[in-house]
């Protein structure tokens, strides 16, 4: 809360006193319809603030604050107007839940449930917080070391490993630049994670017969590294996030439109939850269609060779040729590999540092300093290759 309280944090503590005080309006005058007030309410701050009133660096500064608060409070409202919680929460829970220090800052999104449980204590349940849990110290440490090797790489490891790769043309600056944001984000998701494991947050829908709860799992850096697909690549960048865009946003939409309207849906409702930017909207829309072409060509090419080629590892796997009987399959999922560490490359080079700040106070119109032209630009660099790569899939896919 003390961080809030600066001159500009003073609009994230107002964007949660209205969305707290939009939900119980609406839940007193009208007893539902809870849900689209909070989402209209949230959203239009969100384009309000970020667009009209601070200027980009003063939004940067609370953006990921707002975000958090804005998926806490859709999703309790979602809950409360589906059943799945049965009662309003009183203002000091609702006050509790929305400012929790502990994931206001940082993250990850919990739900309601979790929050709740995080306070709990009963004696007859073991998996009550215990400050002299080993399990609990050792995940806070491991989250609190892995925070910091990945802010060592981010800020300075990945430039000095890869001084010189100007030298062999723009691909190798791309990864670069493309691995440097992601070790700032992996940055990010254990610091966020050691603070929400050190306040009692555990594993959402953790069974009490676990191994480890307290691994509260935010960010899987070896499936982004090393991919199968760009599907893995979503599910793991920031598994709370996946969650609650999953079961708030992709299930809701999925009657409606089908798959493919459903996932370009999830990824604009993303897009709107990150604040308005030309570079996050195209990012993340690119990144939706490639996902999309990527599973439907990979599963259909699966199901015609009965081989284990999916853009998801099969669980109980039914074909006849896996990896460790044809040594093709291993072949094909380690070229689709590489097709998604050349993609994470290309869409992540966007996330550069080489755009002067002064440019931020300049261009009114983006809420980041991210402009059309600088995102066209960086792209056309690479040729827009992965576009033509997804548009060239795609018309394969239409084609068996």
């Amino acid at each position: 809360m003390v961080g809030l309280m600066d001159w500009h944090g003073f609009y994230a503590f107002t964007f949660g006193v209205i969305a707290i005080t939009t939900l119980y309006a609406t839940h007193w005058l009208f007893g539902k319809w809870r849900a689209y007030a909070v989402t209209l309410t949230c959203l239009s701050m969100i384009i309000i603030v970020g667009e009209c009133t601070l200027a980009p660096p003063q939004w940067n500064r609370i953006r990921g604050t707002v975000m958090v608060m804005t998926m806490k409070m859709i999703s309790l409202a979602v809950d409360l107007d589906s059943d799945h919680i049965a009662y309003l929460p009183s203002l000091p829970e609702l006050f509790g839940y929305m400012f929790h220090c502990a994931t206001l800052i940082f993250g990850p999104w919990i739900s309601f449930y979790d929050y709740y449980r995080s306070l709990e204590f009963r004696e007859d349940d073991k998996a009550s917080m215990d400050l002299f849990d080993p399990l609990w110290l050792l995940s806070v440490l491991r989250a609190l070391l892995l925070s910091t090797m990945c802010l060592v790489l981010s800020a300075c490891g990945v430039h000095w490993f890869f001084e010189d790769v100007e030298d062999y043309g723009t691909w190798p600056v791309a990864f670069r630049e493309a691995m440097g944001f992601r070790m700032s984000h992996y940055f990010v998701c254990f610091h966020g994670e050691s603070s929400a494991v050190a306040a009692g947050v555990r594993r959402q829908s953790a069974r009490k017969d676990e191994l480890n709860e307290w691994n509260l799992e935010i960010v899987r850096p070896a499936r982004i590294e090393l991919p199968r697909s760009l599907v893995e690549v979503v599910v793991y960048w920031n598994r709370p996030m996946h969650l609650f865009l999953k079961n708030y946003v992709f299930r809701r939409l999925l009657p409606f439109g089908g798959r493919f309207l459903a996932v370009l849906g999830t990824f604009a409702a993303s897009a709107l939850l990150h604040g308005l930017s030309f570079r996050l909207a195209a990012v993340l829309l690119s990144l939706g269609f490639y996902i999309h072409v990527e599973y439907v060509l990979r599963e259909k090419l699966a199901s015609i060779f009965s081989a284990c080629i999916g853009a998801r590892e099969c669980h109980s796997c039914a074909h006849k040729n896996t990896p460790s009987t044809h040594w093709w399959v291993w072949f094909i999922n380690g070229v689709w590999t590489t097709v998604a560490i050349a993609n994470l490359a290309y869409l992540g080079t966007m996330f550069d540092d080489d755009q002067p700040t002064d440019v931020e106070e300049k261009l009114g119109g983006a809420s980041t300093g991210a402009t059309m032209q600088y995102t066209l630009k960086k792209w056309s660099e690479l040729g827009f290759a992965s576009h033509w790569l997804v548009l060239a899939m795609f018309a394969f896919n239409y084609l068996l």
